[in-house]
C-alpha cells in the first residue's frame, strides 16, 4: 500500500510539472493533465492544492472562469498554512480575480493587500505591480469607482517601483486617474516634477 501511494504521488508530481510547462502556450493540454490528477483518490493536500491552483491559472489563460474550480478555497487555505510565498502570491492574485468577478471589491482588495504584505524586492509580481493592480481595481467601471484610492495605490506603486517601466506605468495611471476627476493641473504637475530617485 505504501509503495502504491508513493508511486501515485511521484506520478502526480511529474504530471503537475508537465501541466505547469504547458500552462503558458497550451493551456488545453495542461487542463487535460490536471483533470486526470484531480480525479485520483488518496493524493496529498499539497498535490491537490497545486492541481487546483494550476487549473485556475490554465482556465484564466484560456479566458475561462475558474469560479467553480473544486478545491480552490482549500488550496488557498493550504498555502496560507504552509507559507509557500511563491504559491501564496499566485493564490492571492487568483482569489482577488475571483472576488472581482463576483463583484466583491473589498474582498479583492483584501487579497491584493495580503499579496503586497508578502511581496519583496525579488518576488514576481513585485510590490509595485501589486499596487498597480490595486489602483486599477478602484478604477474599474464595473465596480465602485474610487479614483482617490486608485491614485493613492498608484502613488505607492511609484514609491516602491524597481524599474523605469514600473514607475512609468504607475505615473501614467496617476495622470489618467487625475484627468478622470478633472484635476488636469495635478496631471501636469506630476509629469513636470522631478523623479523621487533623481
Amino acid at each position: 500500500m505504501v509503495l502504491v501511494g508513493c508511486n501515485n504521488a511521484t506520478i502526480a508530481r511529474k504530471q503537475l510539472a508537465r501541466a505547469e510547462a504547458f500552462l503558458e502556450n497550451v493551456p488545453d493540454s495542461a487542463l487535460l493533465i490536471l483533470d486526470d490528477i484531480r480525479n485520483r483518490n488518496g493524493l496529498s493536500s499539497e498535490i491537490k492544492a497545486s492541481a487546483a491552483m494550476l487549473t485556475a491559472k490554465a482556465k484564466l489563460r484560456k479566458g475561462e472562469s475558474f469560479l467553480m474550480v473544486e478545491g480552490f478555497d482549500d488550496a488557498l487555505g493550504y498555502y496560507e498554512t504552509s507559507m509557500d510565498t511563491t504559491a501564496l502570491l499566485d493564490m492571492y492574485q487568483l482569489a482577488a480575480i475571483k472576488m472581482r468577478w463576483l463583484g466583491n471589491q473589498d474582498s479583492a482588495s483584501m487579497f491584493l493587500n495580503k499579496a503586497v504584505d508578502i511581496a519583496s524586492e525579488t518576488t514576481s509580481p513585485s510590490k509595485s505591480e501589486l499596487y498597480i493592480e490595486l489602483s486599477n481595481l478602484y478604477a474599474m467601471p464595473s465596480l465602485n469607482k474610487d479614483y482617490a484610492k486608485a491614485i493613492t495605490y498608484a502613488m505607492e506603486a511609484v514609491k516602491v517601483s524597481r524599474t523605469k517601466e514600473e514607475r512609468a506605468r504607475a505615473m501614467h495611471d496617476i495622470g489618467l486617474f487625475y484627468s478622470f476627476i478633472g484635476h488636469n493641473d495635478s496631471t501636469c504637475l506630476l509629469y513636470t516634477s522631478p523623479s523621487p530617485r533623481d
